[in-house]
């Protein structure tokens, strides 16, 4: 909780933390994305004229198949999106983050820690499903801290965001352990 000191010539002096996110959105994810741990959030919120987009993902309970690079990560029935591009609430996208905040595990497989985020026009592809295009193609075994940055990401209006196998070097298997951050800075058209 903030606390307030005072006011003096249009400064706000504060102490303590602010969360300007709000609160979490409805969902705007699909039911195969949903794994053991928790289900993806979005924040979004407003900061200076630019609109910040947030979706936290634990991969705990989500699967890989490992045989084809693209392939979404996700259950075994459902829709795997984690999220969606829509630039009525998203702003015009003119940066994207991929922030790795716990390492992917996996406890009996040989599994992907490679791991990109993928767009696609159509919002049913399931886990082993092809997914069209790469947003951030990290081409690196995720750890801890890990941060990927796209300063020219290539977005479709209406695509749904994905996980997806970064090649195809593992085989079957369950995650135990994994969290990201995608986070999308945006801006309105502007107004005449």
């Amino acid at each position: 909780m903030a606390h307030f000191n005072k006011v003096k010539a249009n400064r706000l002096y504060t102490r303590g933390h602010i969360d300007c996110r709000g609160p979490i959105l409805a969902a705007e994810h699909g039911a195969g994305a949903i794994g053991t741990a928790m289900a993806p959030r979005t924040y979004r919120w407003n900061e200076n004229g630019h609109i910040i987009t947030e979706i936290y993902v634990d991969i705990t309970g989500l699967g890989c198949k490992g045989d084809s690079q693209g392939d979404a990560i996700g259950l075994a029935s459902g829709a795997a999106y984690i999220g969606r591009y829509v630039t009525a609430t998203c702003g015009i996208c003119y940066r994207i983050e991929m922030i790795c905040l716990e390492t992917p595990a996996q406890d009996d497989a040989t599994f992907e820690q490679d791991i990109d985020l993928m767009a696609e026009d159509d919002g049913d592809v399931a886990y082993d499903g092809a997914v069209d295009d790469t947003v951030i193609e990290a081409g690196i075994d995720w750890v801890t801290g890990n941060t990927v940055i796209d300063n020219v990401p290539a977005l479709t209006a209406n695509d749904y965001f994905y996980l997806g196998e970064g090649n195809n070097g593992a085989t079957t298997g369950v995650y135990s352990a994994g969290m990201f951050i995608v986070r999308l800075y945006g801006h309105p058209v502007l107004a005449a």
